[in-house]
């Protein structure tokens, strides 16, 4: 499963995950039950998922089975309105989707896959020529959204390419400080942190840079919040 966050992991990885849980907890329920009754067990389930990777990893169709495969939505700027249907996916959804990885007009997107964790993969867009900069929203444990995120979208960032991570507590500013050594972000691209409005305070996350030293980063704040009622819509 490696350090994945519950939100990130296949079903059958979260069926197992539970499984394993649940059955660690019986020990400590029933003081009569022999400690060899769940370690067994346990074991068992974690031969199922390391098997379970293994097949994965050396059979392409056992993998779409499992884990299933990413599926074309938009394929030479024309809109699949079939696949959309069978991903109960609308095309505001796809629009928002669209705008989360900085683009908001459908119109100039050539291709778009949807990723079997329902992200939007930037990779396909790499072939419109060095014209093309990317600017990717990477939304984290506060907005419910993370598990959302694509990772593999890191691996291809460019010097021209901006990342801004949306973040709520102290606890988000760590993951996204982790996430930036982890892809060695850092001087590979433009590197935003920004702050929901009303979960946390820009200050905490400015003395959060400096206690890391965050150096290269920025740190973005929605001036329209600040400056009319963050209520006001149109501003």
């Amino acid at each position: 499963m490696g350090k994945r966050q519950v939100g990130e992991l296949k079903p059958h990885e979260l069926v197992i995950t539970f499984l394993i849980s649940s059955t660690a907890t019986i020990p400590l329920q029933d003081n009569n039950m022999p400690l060899l009754n769940c370690i067994i067990p346990v074991l068992l389930f974690v031969s199922l998922e390391i098997i379970v990777a293994i097949l994965s990893i050396k059979s392409v169709k056992f993998r779409n089975l499992i884990q299933g495969k990413p599926i074309v939505i938009i394929d030479k700027g024309k809109i699949d309105e079939k696949k959309l249907r069978q991903l109960r996916f609308t095309v505001d959804d796809l629009c928002d989707a669209l705008r989360q990885q900085g683009y908001w007009d459908i119109a100039e997107v050539q291709n778009a896959v949807i990723e079997t964790n329902g992200s939007i993969n930037l990779e396909p867009f790499c072939d419109l020529g060095t014209s093309v900069s990317f600017t990717m929203d990477y939304k984290l444990s506060c907005s419910n959204m993370e598990q959302k995120m694509c990772l593999n979208n890191f691996s291809i960032l460019e010097p021209k390419d901006t990342v801004k991570f949306v973040v709520g507590s102290l606890a988000d500013c760590q993951k996204a400080f982790e996430i930036i050594q982890s892809y060695q972000l850092e001087g590979r691209c433009h590197i935003y942190l920004s702050p929901v409005f009303g979960m946390i305070e820009p200050s905490q996350i400015v003395e959060f840079m400096k206690q890391n030293k965050m150096n290269g980063i920025n740190l973005q704040i929605q001036m329209h919040k600040v400056i009319w009622d963050p209520e006001e819509r149109g501003v």
